[in-house]
């Protein structure tokens, strides 16, 4: 009676495993795209074959030899669980049971694994994987793209904000060009630095010109859109440093500049030597005789420079001072500029958009982009290179 139970309790057993265990394993393989024809797997392979037709039959078989085990353990495991009155070896078919399905779980798991890696893999495609970290030179990409040719036709990356440190591709970026969005109506402009946080030795790239060799070994660069309507009222150059006082410059009595919007343009180069602190407008520096004499200047008298002595050695005329050499001692932004500070050494016969050195502002810890509150000069002054000449240009602040 106890034999005749456990025969129908295994016939039961092996009714479900036909039913509904098989069709399941039938589903699954189709779920894992492997086909079971006449042959082991789905693959035929004849001496012609190649390698990746080789190790897809193996991987093919192997999974199809894995699933026949785990499925031949457990009904040898039923066998042992239902008809046996062993407890040895009912325990002993319990283990079985347990390692086919750990075994069932790791075939199922590789599969999964290494689908998800690349399911090319699943065929053995010993062809490269596509990168996805940069975008390819076909892309629809715009800002500035930079090379590691001189021709422009080995794209690295593209960037359309700033880039404090190339890290990597430092001092190996051959050429760039700036790709305008114009269905967009979005324009960039760009320069390199030879240091890292956009400072030193520097490059304009003419956003009008295509591929353009660089000059300077890049380390960074300053990428910004440009703004055809630039809001805000200028920028006022001041020679103390400026604090925020009530949402104006202070220290103005000290001497300052205001460069209107209406000045800037489009954009707004010009040569220090030719600016002085005349305040509200741009005049060309006055020469005064004494402290009565209409003038534009905003320097206290005492302190503008002299440009004449008498026979006694008295100052008998003064000039109010220009904003070349160390002139500038802090920049307020009053609006969204890009404001650089250049250096062109009068020797120097490279490109006409390279410079001997350039920092921008406003930097990385501008936060509220008021501008450098203090210039920072001892860098500047230890490699002598004072700026001579100022660069603004509107753009827009992300």
């Amino acid at each position: 009676m106890f034999y005749l139970k456990k025969i129908k309790l295994l016939f039961a057993a092996v009714c479900i495993f036909c039913f509904l265990l098989l069709p399941a394993v039938s589903v699954f393989a189709l779920v894992l795209e492997v086909e079971y024809p006449e042959t082991i797997t789905g693959t035929s392979i004849s001496g012609s074959s190649g390698l990746p037709q080789y190790l897809k039959w193996v991987f093919e078989a192997g999974i199809s030899i894995g699933l026949f085990s785990v499925v031949a353990t457990m009904l040898v495991a039923g066998v042992f669980y239902f008809l046996s009155p062993l407890p040895g070896s009912v325990a002993r078919a319990k283990d079985m049971f347990s390692s086919s399905l750990t075994g069932f779980l790791i075939i199922v798991l590789t599969y999964l694994i290494v689908r998800t890696i690349n399911p090319a893999l699943l065929e053995f495609n010993l062809e490269p994987l596509q990168q996805t970290g940069s975008p390819s030179i076909n892309q629809n990409t715009y800002g500035l793209k930079i090379y590691r040719s001189t021709g422009c036709d080995q794209e690295v990356q593209f960037y359309t904000s700033d880039v404090n440190d190339f890290k990597d591709l430092k001092n190996r970026i051959k050429s760039v060009k700036i790709d305008q969005n114009a269905p967009a109506d979005t324009y960039y402009v760009s320069l390199l630095y030879d240091n890292t946080n956009n400072w030193g030795k520097c490059q304009y790239i003419d956003p009008n010109a295509g591929c353009q060799q660089t000059t300077v070994s890049a380390a960074s660069a300053t990428v910004y859109e440009y703004d055809f309507s630039p809001g805000g009222s200028g920028i006022t150059i001041y020679r103390n440093a400026f604090g925020k006082v009530s949402g104006k410059g202070a220290n103005k009595d000290n001497g300052y500049l205001k460069i209107r919007q209406s000045d800037i343009g489009g954009l707004y180069w010009k040569e220090l030597k030719n600016l002085s602190f005349t305040g509200e407008s741009i005049r060309s520096p006055d020469i005064t005789t004494s402290p009565n004499e209409n003038s534009s200047c905003t320097v206290p008298y005492p302190e503008r420079d002299c440009v004449k002595w008498s026979d006694a050695g008295l100052c008998v005329a003064r000039r109010c001072p220009m904003l070349d050499k160390e002139g500038i001692s802090s920049i307020e932004l009053n609006g969204d500029y890009l404001v650089v500070l250049i250096y062109i050494d009068p020797t120097d016969d490279t490109d006409r958009f390279t410079y001997s050195y350039c920092q921008a502002f406003p930097i990385r810890d501008d936060i509220n982009r008021y501008g450098p509150q203090q210039v920072k000069w001892d860098a500047i002054r230890s490699s002598g290179r004072e700026p001579n000449y100022i660069l603004i240009v509107p753009v827009k602040y992300r």
